[in-house]
C-alpha cells in the first residue's frame, strides 16, 4: 500500500489499524449510502449517513374546479288581484282590482360552471427506501 492510507496504517498500531479497516467497510445489508472523512486530531473515523432515496409514480385525485357566474335578469312587475273597499253615499262597495306589489327590477342569478372536471393526476414523489 504506497497511498496515505496505507502510510498511515502502518504507522498505528495493529489494533486501531484493524479499526480503521473494519468501521471503512459499509454494511451491505443497510439502504444507506455511508461517506467518510479523516481528520487528523479528532476522532480516526467520521461517518455521516445518508438515507436513499427513490422516485415513485403516485397517482393522486384532484377535485373538480367550479367558478361561479352572475347572470343579470329582468324580473317584470309582478301584480295581485285584490279586493279593494270603498264608500259611496254611505254605501259600502267591494271592487275586485290587480295591484303592483313588486315593480320590474333586475335580479342577479348567480351559477355553478365547471372549469376543470375532476381527474387523477400522476406525480413522482421521492421517498425514502425503509430496510
Amino acid at each position: 500500500m504506497t497511498s496515505v492510507f496505507g502510510k498511515l496504517l502502518s504507522v498505528v498500531p495493529v489494533g486501531l489499524g484493524s479499526m480503521f479497516a473494519v468501521a471503512a467497510m459499509p454494511s451491505t445489508a443497510s439502504a444507506h449510502e455511508f461517506h467518510f472523512g479523516f481528520r487528523f486530531g479528532m476522532p480516526p473515523v467520521v461517518v455521516e449517513e445518508r438515507p436513499v432515496y427513490v422516485d415513485r409514480e403516485v397517482r393522486v385525485w384532484i377535485e373538480p374546479v367550479y367558478r361561479t357566474v352572475c347572470d343579470r335578469v329582468w324580473v317584470p312587475d309582478q301584480f295581485e288581484d285584490r279586493e279593494v273597499v270603498f264608500y259611496h253615499h254611505g254605501w259600502r262597495h267591494v271592487r275586485h282590482e290587480q295591484v303592483l306589489v313588486v315593480p320590474g327590477h333586475y335580479q342577479d342569478l348567480p351559477r355553478q360552471v365547471l372549469v376543470t372536471p375532476g381527474h387523477f393526476e400522476t406525480r413522482i414523489e421521492r421517498v425514502v427506501v425503509n430496510n
